[in-house]
């Protein structure tokens, strides 16, 4: 169930440039009526919570904080043969888990909302998806000090600007939201879902749903320098990346069968 309160100002666009436009009023709402220092940006590719991995439903067991222990530590003990420096902290350790998409309570963000706008639109959906870029606005006193903070057991939700352990933190310009655990039921928090946050939040959605006109945002990305290679700079996003210049930039996919 996606808790969006009446209280979020969200809007809709119809194109790339409308979005750019968007994005400085969307600015102008969060640092001027928000009162927030700084912006950072989410697409989804579906109109959901503001959830880590970790926190939605098809995840969601009992104990859900000794297994997700259980699983970061044994991401920390197997990970190590495939680490240049093994010298992290727990902190860095768990952005890297989740750059690599094991499940954990961080939310994934970035400085550009360029880079959030591709998130948006470069998976395939059915024809009724909405999606979304979400800005977030915070201040200095929700940055976490990671010297002073311990993931399993903060109480309130905070940003974390990690160190840049990986090239795809650094080529995203990634941020992270941290989310807490134990609110409602036993579960994490979605920060759409906290209103404190409401005035800090304002979320833009896509009216145009069509196939080929996410072809074209991604054309119009990529013309930026914005694309799976630029976003992954390994060898798994430059295959990404030939694939969609060579067989589908142009072209309308279909649905496979």
């Amino acid at each position: 169930m996606i808790g969006i309160s009446k209280n979020i100002k969200s809007t809709k666009v119809q194109d790339f440039s409308g979005f750019l436009e968007e994005i400085k009023v969307a600015e102008r709402y969060i640092k001027l009526d928000g009162n927030a220092d700084f912006l950072i940006f989410r697409g989804q590719p579906l109109d959901k919570d503001l959830l880590p991995k970790i926190g939605r439903e098809e995840y969601i067991q009992p104990d859900m904080l000794s297994l997700e222990k259980d699983i970061f530590e044994e991401f920390k003990r197997l990970c190590l043969p495939h680490l240049d420096n093994i010298k992290i902290s727990d902190w860095e350790m768990l952005a890297l888990a989740q750059h690599y998409y094991l499940p954990t309570r961080l939310l994934d963000w970035t400085e550009n909302p360029l880079i959030a706008l591709w998130f948006a639109f470069n998976e395939k959906m059915n024809k009724d998806t909405e999606r979304v870029i979400w800005c977030f606005g915070f201040n200095k006193s929700d940055i976490l000090k990671p010297t002073n903070a311990d993931f399993f057991t903060h109480k309130r939700t905070i940003v974390y600007q990690p160190n840049h352990v990986t090239k795809r933190i650094t080529n995203q310009t990634g941020w992270f939201t941290s989310h807490y655990y134990g609110d409602v039921k036993n579960r994490y928090s979605a920060l759409n879902n906290l209103s404190k946050h409401w005035k800090h939040l304002y979320k833009i959605t896509f009216q145009d749903k069509s196939d080929s006109f996410s072809n074209e945002i991604l054309s119009q990305l990529n013309t930026f320098g914005i694309n799976s290679y630029s976003i992954f700079p390994d060898l798994e996003g430059l295959s990404k990346y030939l694939d969609w210049k060579t067989f589908k930039k142009d072209k309308v996919t279909l649905p496979k069968p």
